[in-house]
């Protein structure tokens, strides 16, 4: 278990991009866990298949709550996202659950398979107790959603795939590939 130094605030942002709108590039998403206006974790990523916009802001949330999940968590930490659609999905999620991720109809909703993930993480793993979602306005500013951003658009126009630990803020031994590392 990684542990967490419990005087410094935490706060994980995270976001999804679509990445270029032709056939070719990847749905990319970031995740920035920044305490203050400095980064903790950071980590992008790309999807293993060309998927909506909405599917990759999911996506994102997925993987944040999938690190937290690894976290001695000190408190309950607030997760940003810019998306309406996550905002308005997560508020909805116990809802959708007890109607199988399926419309009246019966049909699969879409983006059922990463609902039902979330679902799974957020009640089913306990994360509710750890974790709380909160929105907020995109490109206004904020440091950890601009980063987020920046990791997302990176993973989608760039295809990188990696993840970094900020030693000054966040002490522990994770190996790292990041690309902007020296050897």
């Amino acid at each position: 278990m990684i542990q967490q130094p419990v005087t410094v605030p935490y706060e994980l942002f995270v976001d999804g991009s679509p990445g270029p709108k032709s056939k070719k590039g990847w749905a990319g998403w970031g995740i920035a866990l920044m305490a203050g206006n400095s980064p903790v974790y950071e980590a992008c990523g790309v999807a293993a298949e060309r998927i909506s916009t909405n599917a990759i802001e999911l996506e994102a949330l997925i993987q944040g709550i999938a690190y937290l999940m690894r976290l001695d968590l000190p408190a309950v930490i607030p997760i940003w996202v810019d998306s309406q659609y996550v905002a308005t999905t997560m508020s909805g999620l116990p809802l959708l659950g007890r109607n199988g991720f399926q419309d009246p109809n019966g049909n699969p909703l879409p983006n059922a398979d990463r609902l039902r993930m979330l679902y799974d993480l957020w009640y089913r793993m306990g994360m509710h107790e750890k974790c709380v979602i909160r929105k907020i306005q995109g490109h206004k500013g904020f440091a950890g959603n601009e980063r987020a951003d920046q990791l997302s658009k990176r993973a989608a126009y760039k295809g990188e795939i990696w993840y970094r630990n900020n030693p000054t803020v966040f002490n522990n031994e994770i190996q790292t590939n990041d690309p902007d590392e020296e050897d």
